[in-house]
């Protein structure tokens, strides 16, 4: 056949038709390069970087859930060596220039780059470009937990998830990187007296990370007096940020409240305030208080209801891939 055609066809319109039929053909393939949808990832677990590219229409949403995913099959099963970079199939390893390049084109909204992500596990932080923002860095506890209010309703439209994910997010941007180095133990903290009954109350969301339910402590009280701090001194702009936390593994209430002291300055000191039993005691009933206004349910079923996802996380087969497919119920 190809002879026949050599034969029967002059030389110069074939070469006109081999030219045609490669324009075609490239003008195919660029046309497919353009509407080509994928995320970047660059992850930092154990010590180890990954920067990869995966064909799928991530976005921040999306990222957040299945960082959420990974985090609480870590929880349930510690023994799995697997790192986070390799929950997603048929990655794309990229280089650090390529990497680079595609960041700018996800600022530049080309429509091709649905998400640009940086999430280092070793130091809890996720980091998402914003086409109009740049990078935008929050706790990945608390990317986590957005994701969870987000998806907890089945039949939530994705619009409404959207929504719920941004708001929980709404003010947590961290405003500075985190240090390189780890972060040591925090300082225990010990004033003039103990905390009373009646100064226990709790504001804002409930939140969730790992095994943990997180309570955010208004301060009513005096800090200084408590605490053994100078927060409330003329001479500075200094705040604390007080929080409580209930172990769903065990339900009780943790054995102190984590307390951060914010200064004027911008700079975070990270401290622990070590409970004794009366104040354990009465912070878990204000707890369970708290859920049933805010969650609409006692603690002890927020703990059973933790515990049954546990036991289907725990009888589902080991994970293929992310679930990747998230725009349903």
């Amino acid at each position: 056949m190809n002879r026949a055609y050599e034969e029967m066809v002059p030389s110069d319109v074939r070469a006109r038709v081999a030219r045609r039929i490669g324009e075609e053909q490239a003008a195919q393939l660029a046309e497919q390069e353009v509407s080509r949808r994928f995320a970047i990832f660059h992850i930092k677990e154990h010590g180890e970087e990954f920067r990869f590219l995966t064909n799928h229409n991530t976005e921040f949403l999306d990222a957040g859930r299945l960082l959420r995913n990974y985090v609480r099959s870590m929880q349930d099963r510690p023994d799995q060596s697997r790192a986070f970079a390799y929950w997603f199939r048929e990655r794309v390893d990229l280089t650090c220039a390529e990497f680079d390049a595609y960041v700018d084109e996800r600022l530049m909204n080309s429509g091709r780059v649905t998400g640009a992500f940086a999430i280092d596990l070793d130091q809890g932080t996720f980091s998402a470009v914003h086409i109009d923002n740049g990078w935008q860095t929050f706790a990945a506890k608390d990317v986590c937990s957005a994701a969870y209010f987000a998806f907890r309703k089945q039949r939530r439209s994705n619009s409404d998830r959207w929504r719920i994910f941004l708001d929980r997010l709404d003010g947590k941007e961290l405003r500075c990187e985190m240090e390189q180095a780890k972060a040591e133990e925090p300082q225990l903290l010990c004033g003039s007296r103990r905390l009373k009954p009646f100064e226990i109350s709790f504001d804002g969301e409930i939140s969730e990370y790992g095994h943990f339910l997180n309570f955010y402590m208004p301060v009513v009280f005096d800090p200084d007096a408590v605490f053994g701090t100078s927060v409330t001194s003329e001479e500075n702009d200094d705040y604390v940020n007080v929080y409580a936390e209930y172990d769903l593994r065990t339900g009780e209430v943790c054995p102190a409240l984590q307390v951060t002291l914010c200064r004027g300055d911008g700079s975070n000191d990270d401290y622990t305030y070590p409970l004794n039993e009366d104040e354990r005691g009465w912070l878990l009933q204000k707890m369970d208080a708290y859920c049933q206004q805010a969650m609409e349910m006692p603690l002890a079923d927020v703990r059973k209801q933790w515990q049954e996802e546990m036991k289907q996380v725990q009888s589902a087969p080991n994970p293929k891939g992310p679930e990747l497919q998230m725009k349903g119920p």
